[in-house]
């Protein structure tokens, strides 16, 4: 969804339907695992996190799938209509981290793609882009100093006695009340 989308420029408005091919044998979640193919509607993060439809609707329309990305659609009224239009379908003809997507818009095209359109970089992070990414999908929530903080953490996750100073810096802060 994310390469056709850069790719094609598609306008999540305009989409008809989306038919992804998904391998029965491999590394992505079988289609019988509890709610992949739930298309919504999201009550909890949980049931974002889990969806098939969520996911590839979320990047059609945002291009990304970070954690503010969910929490701002979880409730979005386009993004329930569009994973509505997401049909899954398990097949024997291919395996692994392949599978085959085909956006179908209101005026007939057909944008296709594949595994092959899989940054499998993504799939096996480094150490360099497993915290670029975490710094990605959590500075805008814990900041850049807590963000670097977890990441030298872990990066000596050896020397730990124990995981409560990840943890720590993991939870969110307190909000602030005002004093009456």
């Amino acid at each position: 969804a994310f390469e056709l989308r850069k790719r094609h420029g598609i306008d999540h408005r305009r989409i008809r339907r989306v038919h992804v091919d998904i391998p029965r044998t491999g590394t992505h979640e079988r289609m019988d695992y509890a709610a992949i193919p739930y298309r919504g509607p999201y009550h909890t993060i949980d049931q974002c996190l889990i969806s098939k439809p969520f996911a590839i609707a979320s990047i059609l329309i945002e291009g990304n799938l970070t954690f503010d990305t969910v929490r701002r659609l979880q409730h979005d009224p386009d993004l329930l209509n569009l994973a509505g239009k997401i049909e899954l379908k398990e097949v024997g003809d291919i395996d692994g981290w392949n599978l085959r997507m085909a956006v179908e818009m209101e005026d007939g095209s057909v944008f296709q793609g594949d595994g092959t359109d899989i940054d499998q970089s993504h799939l096996y992070l480094s150490w360099d882009a497993a915290t670029a990414k975490f710094r990605t999908l959590t500075e805008n929530t814990l900041g850049r100093r807590r963000a670097g903080d977890i990441i030298d953490l872990i990066g000596n996750m050896e020397q730990l006695d124990s995981i409560e100073p990840v943890t720590k810096r993991l939870a969110p802060k307190p909000k602030k009340t005002r004093a009456r």
